[in-house]
């Protein structure tokens, strides 16, 4: 879908890309690719590389003509990858497995969801996961700044959620792990 974001990112010897796709105009599903190098990366005598195609899976299926102008985030090391993306008014993450395929669980935020947006995604040392997005943001319109952490099982921390700051138009949410545990919220 041209007006989305597409997103890749290599954890360790894996690589994950994600997209939205266009289908018949209509079909908005997350895309996601995965691919694990077994060797070095190279080809072999016969021209053929020693990697190889870990799978594809569709996520959120979303059927519809408009435009949805929506984004994709990835964070993680070496063992975990965390995808977060849109799904009909409603943010989502998922925790992708390395070193194998396998359709992830997703989790969001608790409350009404009619106007999420944009969703940016990090991973502390400990597992936690932090969410941040906006809330009805548009064309020509920020939104509101909102984020919920999540504990190491995909759990909503109580009391680890916030928000409400006006996020300026044409602008977005960051979220970033710190080193030492926690997280930084960047708007």
């Amino acid at each position: 879908c041209e007006c989305c974001s597409l997103r890749a990112f290599c954890a360790g010897q894996d690589l994950f890309i994600a997209y939205r796709k266009a289908e018949e105009n209509v079909q908005r599903d997350m895309k996601f690719l995965y691919w694990h190098v077994h060797g070095d990366g190279a080809l072999d005598e016969g021209g053929t590389a020693t990697d190889s195609f870990g799978g594809a899976w569709n996520q959120a299926e979303w059927h519809t003509e408009q435009c949805v102008m929506s984004s994709v985030s990835m964070a993680g090391d070496a063992g975990r990858v965390v995808i977060a993306f849109e799904d009909e008014g409603q943010v989502l993450w998922a925790r992708a497995e390395c070193g194998k395929f396998r359709q992830p669980d997703n989790f969001g935020p608790p409350g009404k969801a009619t106007a999420r947006k944009y969703p940016s995604v990090a991973v502390d040392p400990h597992g936690q996961v932090a969410l941040a997005w906006s809330e009805d943001a548009g064309w020509n319109r920020g939104g509101k700044l909102a984020w919920q952490v999540f504990d190491a099982d995909g759990k909503p921390i109580e009391g680890a959620r916030g928000g409400g700051q006006e996020i300026p138009t044409w602008s977005f949410a960051a979220a970033c792990a710190r080193a030492d545990g926690g997280f930084v919220i960047v708007y």
